[in-house]
């Protein structure tokens, strides 16, 4: 018990915190094999994540990397919200993936389930939903 056929522990059997929503629980079952990444991408759409929000809201904040790259941080839940925010705001994902350029979409960062998405990615599995007709 606590294991797929193919010997991958589950969330429980690694001590993950246990999932305060449903988001959270198919990020999980994903970083360990029992979830697709492309039903996690769809389901991450249709969610909204809490990004940085500094003292007055602006907008998401991306962090510049050392390679140049940008990033926006989103959590899944205030338990994954880093202690040093002076704040969060919810956003839908879908607006995120509106945002021009090459950016990155880190999901909780600092946990142990930390998933980094390229919002390229994100904007192909949106068109894809809205071209097969399954988008919302």
């Amino acid at each position: 018990m606590g294991r797929t056929s193919a010997g991958v522990p589950s969330p429980m059997v690694l001590g993950l915190t246990p999932p305060a929503n449903e988001l959270e629980n198919k990020l999980q079952l994903t970083a360990t094999g029992y979830y697709s990444e492309k039903r996690f991408a769809a389901a991450l759409l249709d969610a909204e994540l809490l990004v940085y929000a500094g003292s007055t809201w602006r907008g998401p904040v991306a962090v510049i990397g050392e390679d140049g790259g940008k990033t926006i941080d989103g959590c899944t839940s205030l338990e994954y919200v880093p202690r040093n925010w002076p704040g969060a705001v919810p956003v839908p994902v879908r607006l995120l993936v509106e945002i021009p350029g090459s950016i990155d979409l880190r999901i909780n960062p600092g946990s142990r389930v930390t998933v980094t998405i390229p919002i390229e990615d994100l904007r192909e599995v949106a068109e894809s939903t809205v071209n097969d007709g399954s988008g919302s």
